[in-house]
């Protein structure tokens, strides 16, 4: 269907929707080369909306290398354009890259990094091979006034669990001003990582007593630490928990219920 819509673009007026659901659709490189050519035919390579989703698609297909080069022969990119890029790059084991595109930004541009640009940056700096781009990340974004973010957070929290940096990134954590379910999950799943058993339970249990909505991911990051430490009653009300949030369409498991049992788990969670 995708093949038999590009073969018939090249009459289709100048319909930028049309192109971004050609775009979204494309399953495989070949079909999202074949849409970029469409592109050129149809005026709309320079189209900033445009090439910024192709540049997002390329990079979600492993063609980061041809996002790149697409976005280095763009005319005006935006920050919007420039995060994708560093999210891509960081997401398809290139970090130097997405460091490199960061700097780039600050020293060679107007524009100004936002909380996703420090987010994905921060993300990427994780995969280098020492722990220092990451603490230089962390004081800018500081600086820049996202020290609060916590989608900000969430990456540092995770760069410095994943360098074992444990005591910064309890520290960070624990002076972010809102958290939310990924943060609580990666600090949890963090900790786990770093043989901090008992304190991933701990921080487990804090975030069922300050009525955080938890998820599969949070029972699937904490079951380790509760297997490594043998709590067996523990384990298995997780365990019962995490298979009734799977089935909770069919059986109907209120949040209440679900609230309650966790409050019991995370008193005996304190107490390991």
């Amino acid at each position: 269907m995708i093949c038999r819509n590009i073969r018939t673009t090249s009459a289709a007026p100048r319909d930028r929707n049309f192109f971004l659901n050609l775009i979204n659709n494309a399953a495989a490189l070949t079909q999202l080369n074949q849409a970029h050519a469409q592109l050129i035919i149809n005026g709309l390579h320079n189209d900033l909306i445009t090439v910024t989703k192709l540049t997002h698609k390329l990079s979600d297909l492993n063609a980061i290398h041809q996002a790149s080069l697409l976005c280095s022969t763009f005319p005006k990119p935006d920050l919007f354009l420039f995060n994708v890029l560093i999210r891509g790059f960081s997401r398809n084991s290139s970090p130097s890259s997405a460091i490199l595109l960061y700097t780039h930004i600050r020293r060679n541009t107007r524009l100004k990094p936002d909380n996703f640009t420090y987010a994905f940056a921060i993300s990427a700096s994780s995969g280098l091979s020492n722990e220092g781009t990451g603490l230089l990340l962390h004081a800018h974004s500081i600086l820049d006034g996202f020290g609060s973010d916590v989608f900000v957070g969430s990456a540092v929290v995770d760069s410095y669990l994943k360098f074992s940096r444990v005591g910064l990134a309890r520290k960070v954590f624990d002076g972010m001003l809102e958290r939310d379910t990924v943060l609580w999950n990666t600090m949890i799943s963090g900790l786990v990582r770093n043989c901090c058993f008992s304190e991933s339970i701990q921080v487990f249990g804090d975030m069922v007593s300050m009525g955080t909505q938890f998820d599969s991911t949070t029972l699937a990051a904490v079951l380790p630490a509760v297997a490594e430490l043998q709590e067996l009653r523990v384990g298995m009300e997780i365990q019962s928990l995490a298979w009734k949030l799977t089935t909770e369409a069919t059986f109907n498991v209120s949040e209440g219920e679900q609230r309650i049992a966790l409050l019991s788990l995370a008193k005996q969670a304190h107490e390991v």
